[in-house]
Formats: structure tokens, C-alpha cells, sequence
């Protein structure tokens, strides 16, 4: 599978399974050729993310059908984060 880095903002979560959620994310353009629509990850329900935050996300790809990308989280980080303030 291939890893790749998205930047985007959390729209929704929801269950996935015991330890891990569904996170969509907002995404509107064209990844690798493809028209796509939305992100759909699965990640542990520990990362913490938050409905209506942007993240900077590691993903391991698994799928992209019909304009969805699907993945899975391996490291994530709020976006404000990630750069210095001072």
C-alpha cells in the first residue's frame, strides 16, 4: 500500500469498532488523475481528533472509489501544531 500526507479538516466521526473510529474529512479536487470527494479514514479512537479541526495526517492508503479515498491513520497531528507562533 502506499503512504501519503493529506492535510484537511475533520467533518465527521463516528464508530467503526471497539478501538477505532471512521473520520471523514473534507477534500475537493483531483489526487493521482482522480476526482475526489472525501477522505474516509479508520484510526484508534486515542488520537482524539475533533469534528471541525484540520490535522496533518500520515495515511496508508488502501482504496479510491468513486471520488472517496479510503485509508488508515498511522500518525496524526493538529495543524496548528505544526508550525511556530513566535
Amino acid at each position: 500500500m502506499k503512504n501519503i500526507i493529506i492535510v484537511s479538516k475533520c467533518l465527521r466521526v463516528s464508530p467503526y469498532s471497539s478501538e477505532e473510529n471512521s473520520y471523514y474529512f473534507h477534500f475537493k479536487g483531483v489526487f493521482a488523475g482522480d476526482l475526489l470527494k472525501e477522505v474516509i479514514l479508520h484510526g484508534r479512537k486515542d488520537f482524539g481528533i475533533k469534528r471541525g479541526e484540520e490535522y496533518l495526517i500520515y495515511v496508508q492508503m488502501k482504496e479510491m472509489k468513486n471520488g472517496t479515498l479510503w485509508g488508515k491513520i498511522l500518525k496524526i497531528r493538529p495543524l496548528e501544531e505544526c508550525w511556530d507562533r513566535s
